[in-house]
Formats: structure tokens, C-alpha cells, sequence
């Protein structure tokens, strides 16, 4: 006799319902296409580990950090177009915790150890539930600004644009602000603008990451 409770919960672990079409999408399949809905081009929550894959085109090392697992937060340092890089994904973050600042912390002085450019991918974090701390928010400035000192790039994209504005009361903007805009972002002027130096879609980001590394790397520039 076959079971049928267990065919029906693994049904439910391997496929994901889209948010606007109601169209179901194969986990496989979703996280081949950049978390992108097959059927309506609709941007799913893309976890930090597949993000960093999909930037270093699978070559990079891990970043240890203080955390159970890389879903929410990931870390690694790799070559893209000939720069030696440190990139961290922040998937949407709910509540921000003290291990999440000491996991950009970590990122922030590796990057500075390896004197290289620093990149930062986020979702956008709830602020108003923040388990935040003037000692660490004072600690990641200082450690930024270090950074910065060394005139190595500081690269900032955030996939969620309508957070733009509380990711930059938690963690420093960097020289250039990159935002990942869907198929239904929002495309009329907005007070973001003024900080935003380009708005692109989800697989034209890491084209557009290379070719400012390249530029870079070309032109040494006071940032």
C-alpha cells in the first residue's frame, strides 16, 4: 500500500507558490533561476549562500561567522574580474541580533586584513525590532571608515529599495549604492534617488558588480 502522507509533505518541501501568479515553481528549479518566478518574473527572497554563488559564480571561501547556519547571513572572499573581493548577502532580516553585527564586524575587518574591496548585499532589515547597541553600531563606523581610509571600494546593494532608508540607520552605506529593482518596482521619482546610483534587475547585478571592479581597479580614485 503506498503512504500518501509522506508523498504529500515532500510535494510541499520541493515546491514554492508563487506570491503573485499562484503559480507553483519546483525549489530546484527557483534556485537555478536566481529565485526568479519562471512564470511572472516575480523576485523571491533569495537566501545568503545562493546570493553569494550567484556573484562569485561559485568560486569563492566562506567567511567563518558567530552563526548556526548561512540562510540569513553569509560571508566570503573571491575574484571577480581580477579584484580579490570580500562580499556579505544579509537575506531579510525580521530581527536584527547582536551576532548579525558581529558577523558584519568580522566581514568588515577581514576585508580590511585583506585589503580588499568590500561588498555589501541586504535585504533590508526591520529596524524597529533591532537588539542593537551604540558600542557596535560606533564600532562598525570606526571599522567602515577604516576601510575607507585604505581608498578600497565600498560597494552597497539592497534588493528590497522601499528599505533603503532604515538599512542606512543600522549599517553604513557604501561609495556606491546599487538597488535591485523587480519587474514591479517602483519606477517614479523617489526621495531614494538622491543616494541610489543605479537601480537594476536581479541578473544584471552581477554583471554590473564586475564591471565596477574593473572600473575600479583601472581608475584610482578618491571615493
Amino acid at each position: 500500500m503506498v503512504k500518501t502522507k509522506n508523498t504529500q509533505n515532500t510535494s510541499i518541501s520541493l515546491w514554492k507558490k508563487c506570491e503573485d501568479c499562484s503559480e507553483f515553481e519546483f525549489i530546484q528549479t527557483l534556485a537555478r533561476n536566481d529565485y526568479l518566478c519562471q512564470h511572472c518574473g516575480h523576485y523571491y527572497s533569495m537566501p545568503a549562500l545562493p546570493r553569494l554563488k550567484q556573484i562569485f559564480q561559485d568560486r569563492f571561501e566562506k567567511i567563518p561567522l558567530p552563526l548556526v547556519d548561512d540562510i540569513l547571513i553569509c560571508s566570503g572572499e573571491g575574484t571577480i574580474s581580477g579584484s580579490q573581493v570580500v562580499l556579505m548577502a544579509i537575506s531579510r532580516l525580521d530581527e536584527l541580533q547582536i551576532e548579525h553585527l558581529d558577523s558584519l564586524l568580522i566581514t568588515i575587518q577581514h576585508a580590511i586584513a585583506a585589503k580588499t574591496p568590500l561588498i555589501v548585499i541586504s535585504s533590508g532589515i526591520n529596524h524597529l525590532k533591532a537588539e542593537t547597541s551604540l558600542a557596535h553600531m560606533a564600532q562598525i563606523a570606526i571599522e567602515m571608515d577604516s576601510h575607507k581610509q585604505m581608498n578600497l571600494l565600498q560597494v552597497s546593494v539592497l534588493t528590497d529599495g522601499d528599505m533603503t532608508d532604515s538599512l542606512s540607520t543600522i549599517f553604513p552605506l557604501g561609495d556606491l549604492t546599487l538597488v535591485e529593482r523587480g519587474p514591479k518596482g517602483n519606477q517614479h521619482a523617489t526621495t531614494l534617488d538622491a543616494f541610489v546610483d543605479c537601480y537594476a534587475p536581479r541578473t544584471e547585478i552581477p554583471t554590473l558588480i564586475s564591471q565596477l571592479l574593473s572600473w575600479s581597479s583601472v581608475n584610482k580614485l578618491d571615493y
